[in-house]
């Protein structure tokens, strides 16, 4: 029984640890992530500052999932704050990243 039940937390922890949980909200969709190189003839609209778990229990979460929480996040944002085009600044820590929102002309 003690074995099942500590396999059970194990494979729970496995699938939830590769899960990603942050929606796109119908907003964000309108908002594109870009690389700094391909911001041209924007208008620079407020910086703004995005963070998820990294680790569940301890674990570490996929960096790429994380990465990618970020980015929703950051293009959710960035649609509330009335602009269409984001930017990841360099530094990803523990979770947390910066995000540069503009507004760029279609």
């Amino acid at each position: 029984m003690r074995l099942r039940c500590s396999l059970l937390v194990g494979v729970a922890l496995t699938v939830s640890v590769g899960c990603a949980w942050v929606p796109l909200s119908d907003e964000g969709e309108s908002v594109q992530l870009v690389a700094n190189t391909e911001v041209t003839g924007c208008e620079r609209v407020a910086n703004t500052h995005a963070a998820v778990l990294d680790k569940l229990w301890f674990v570490p979460r996929q960096e790429a999932i994380v990465h990618r929480e970020l980015a929703i996040l950051a293009r959710n944002e960035g649609a509330k704050l009335g602009g269409n085009t984001v930017t990841a600044l360099p530094v990803q820590l523990e979770g947390e990243r910066d995000f540069v929102v503009y507004r760029c002309d279609d």
